[in-house]
């Protein structure tokens, strides 16, 4: 699926509905970065975009805000994906501010 949405530059991330996000009680769904190593200028820089990962979930009140902030360049993914969480583990919202108890393992 990736390389199909691959093709749109104005695809940074895409939300998924997997089982985990159809069956668990806050349907949280994966938010998968696009991007490849191919996108970035080196190995660190590939390194360091996804360095808490290619994909975490997000409370789904959280997807438009992830969605927005990633069109206009505000934030980037690997930003929200550094955030903590209250959710199921890998989870995120936009309204949650880090603190490192909270840190998630990603």
């Amino acid at each position: 699926m990736l390389n199909v949405v691959r093709a749109d530059d104005n695809l940074p991330v895409v939300f998924l509905a997997d089982r985990m996000t159809m069956q668990a009680g806050c349907h949280a769904p994966p938010a998968v970065t696009t991007l490849t190593r191919e996108d970035c200028e080196d190995d660190e820089d590939f390194a360091e975009r996804t360095e808490f990962g290619r994909e975490f979930r997000i409370v789904p009140a959280g997807v438009h805000h992830v969605h927005a902030n990633l069109s206009i360049g505000n934030l980037g993914l690997q930003e929200y994906a550094a955030w903590p969480t209250t959710m199921p583990k890998g989870s995120s919202g936009p309204s949650e501010q880090p603190t490192p108890e909270h840190r998630g393992d990603h």
